[in-house]
């Protein structure tokens, strides 16, 4: 289990000449043979290019992060860093189809527990006993059903692996960041706080968030941007009152994807309010993500710890200064400039 710790796995996989450091690693929310049982290629001829594709669609969804065996070790090896791996389940599809197998396999069981009882017994069971099993069993498939609909998330910032409500033939998704103490499982970032994560790593080309329509006339009308970068997020850490200070400077570039009737996304007063919107929503996530990080699991994914020396005339003095005791205290000040862009073709509708 990896909340027990998998520094051993881990020593051992990077000592294995055969298995290349390049390797994902991926912590599966379900056992390891369902996942690899659904893990069926649908485009690719050979497996390996399968697994290929994982260095490129993380860095255009912003769902999961290309981490690998030797990025693990690296960070574990590290005294102040803490790891990460990617977060892997199984579809909607793949989960109803093993709770229809589980049920399955209790009906059977329940009809040969009932028909080893006797000639008599099965006999006057075959009146009223099979209904009274019929009806179990559609009960507990309903039950089963009743309880994979609520398991069902489609909200991004709730969305991790084995909860979406995504079908299809490939039975496996990743969804989210498996986060490590140490090399001990300590939480889950979302979908969405996976993308804050990526942002502040440099790591992510593109992504998509959905905000509340501020041009809308409708309410709870959702908005669906595309994020660029613009250029690298700026992180700069000061030390007020011998604790961090850490400023994060994000330059993002968006483009409305979902437009709205009779609205004018030329004019400046549109673009105002949905960049304001933007703005305030990914603050909101990225203030959330920050302190999840470090009052909830006091942890330093982003590497944080990489820039503070500077602030140190000596290694001792750096050593002194207790990082992981004073990174919970960490006051984050995070700025995000959004310069948001009508659309592509439609301007107007």
């Amino acid at each position: 289990m990896p909340k027990n710790g998998i520094a051993t796995e881990i020593y051992s996989l990077i000592n294995n000449e055969e298995i290349r450091p390049t390797s994902n690693l991926i912590v599966s929310k379900c056992s390891a043979y369902d996942y690899l049982n659904n893990s069926n290629p649908n485009l690719e001829k050979l497996t390996t290019q399968y697994y290929e594709t994982f260095a490129i669609t993380g860095r255009f969804t912003g769902y999961f992060s290309n981490i690998t065996i030797g990025d693990f070790y690296n960070n574990l090896s590290a005294k102040y860093c803490d790891s990460t791996a990617i977060l892997g389940g199984l579809n909607s599809t793949a989960r109803e189809q093993n709770s229809e197998k589980s049920s399955e396999s209790s009906g059977g069981s329940s009809s040969s527990g009932g028909s080893s009882g006797g000639g008599s017994s099965s006999e006057s069971g075959s009146s009223g006993g099979g209904n009274n099993s019929s009806q179990t069993i559609n009960q507990n498939n309903s039950e089963q059903d009743s309880k994979n609909q609520q398991d069902v998330v489609t909200n991004p910032e709730e969305l991790v692996a084995g909860t979406s409500s995504i079908v299809g033939d490939r039975g496996t998704e990743n969804f989210g960041i498996a986060v490590f103490n140490k090399d001990k499982l300590c939480g889950e970032l979302t979908a969405v706080e996976s993308i804050c994560h990526l942002l502040i790593q440099n790591e992510i080309d593109s992504c998509i968030v959905s905000i509340d329509n501020p041009v809308s006339e409708k309410e709870e009308k959702k908005m669906e941007l595309q994020i660029f970068p613009r250029q690298d997020t700026k992180v700069n850490i000061n030390l007020k009152n011998n604790n961090p200070q850490i400023t994060i400077d994000l330059k993002l570039h968006a483009d409305i994807m979902t437009l709205d009737e009779n609205v004018n996304y030329e004019t400046n007063e549109v673009l105002t309010k949905i960049a304001n919107a933007t703005k305030d929503y990914l603050t909101n996530e990225f203030n959330d993500y920050l302190n999840k990080i470090t009052k909830e699991y006091d942890v330093d994914i982003d590497q944080f710890c990489t820039k503070a020396p500077a602030h140190f005339l000596t290694i001792s003095e750096w050593k002194k200064y207790n990082w992981e005791e004073k990174f919970k205290n960490t006051e984050f000040d995070v700025n995000i400039d959004v310069n948001v862009l009508s659309s592509m073709l439609v301007t107007k509708t």
